[in-house]
């Protein structure tokens, strides 16, 4: 038995960080952004940040996607507050519909997508922020918390609150 501490984990390849991670960077971008382009610019601009730091920062192996989701909040509000952040949200759930839609059930969806941007606009960044981590980027809340510098239990109860916030908007936008 030795008293030496295990040394620690070894960092994942950052190509295999890259790889596993941009999609869901980009769906948090778009999310936040609602615009593809600066979404692009924005995911782009989060793994420039995170390659010159990977080294140097040395996240833990558990916590590279929190760590990364961190530098892309931080991204995004460098970005421009004045921009637009719901295009993002618009993208990620645009693409989850079928291409076997009819035309109604495709306008249908646009529709509700559309709503659902205009109730976000309506909302606070931390509200719309929590909504896209959880719904664009399809966080657990503990990575949520870790993120956004709570607990789990806070960032649950958050996201809840959002979500119901904005579920109340659309309702009264239908009645």
């Amino acid at each position: 038995m030795s008293d030496t501490p295990d040394p620690p984990a070894a960092l994942p390849p950052f190509e295999e960080v890259y790889v596993s991670n941009c999609d869901a960077i980009y769906a948090f971008c778009f999310s936040q952004l609602r615009d593809p382009v600066a979404a692009e610019d924005c995911g782009a601009d989060v793994f420039v940040r995170a390659f010159q730091a990977y080294e140097r920062k040395g996240p833990e192996p558990a916590k590279v996607r929190a760590w990364l989701y961190g530098i892309a909040r931080n991204t995004i509000a460098d970005h421009g507050r004045a921009t637009a952040r719901l295009r993002r949200l618009a993208v990620r759930l645009a693409g989850n519909r079928g291409t076997d839609l009819d035309v109604e059930e495709f306008a249908a969806r646009n529709s509700d997508l559309l709503r659902a941007q205009q109730g976000l606009a309506l909302m606070k960044p931390r509200e719309r922020t929590l909504i896209g981590l959880r719904v664009a980027a399809g966080l657990p809340y503990a990575e949520i918390a870790e993120i956004t510098g709570v607990t789990a239990h806070a960032a649950e109860v958050a996201t809840h609150r959002a979500l119901d916030k904005l579920r109340s908007m659309l309702e009264a936008q239908s009645a």
